[in-house]
């Protein structure tokens, strides 16, 4: 399962565009929000992140995968409601 507080570390990732300003934003160091979705990366089973230089850029695929709480805007629809196990 993922945990939601590494998922909303991938949210802020996404917004904001590097590991430094997430970390500013949520009082953590840089290395812990790195290894917070390195092991997010590891729960979800898939490549989230690309290391480009010594920055951080998400995958193409996470951007728009049910794994991130937010639609997006390329066509991502919200999934139906699931109806209430009975």
């Amino acid at each position: 399962m993922l945990d939601v507080r590494r998922l909303r570390l991938l949210v802020e990732l996404a917004q904001r565009g590097t590991l430094t300003a997430v970390a500013e934003a949520l009082s953590y160091s840089p290395s812990s929000v790195s290894q917070q979705l390195s092991q997010l990366e590891k729960e979800a089973g898939v490549p989230l992140l690309v290391q480009v230089g010594r920055r951080v850029q998400l995958t193409p695929r996470p951007n728009c995968s049910s794994a991130t709480p937010r639609p997006c805007s390329n066509g991502w629809k919200r999934p139906k409601r699931m109806s209430r196990a009975r």
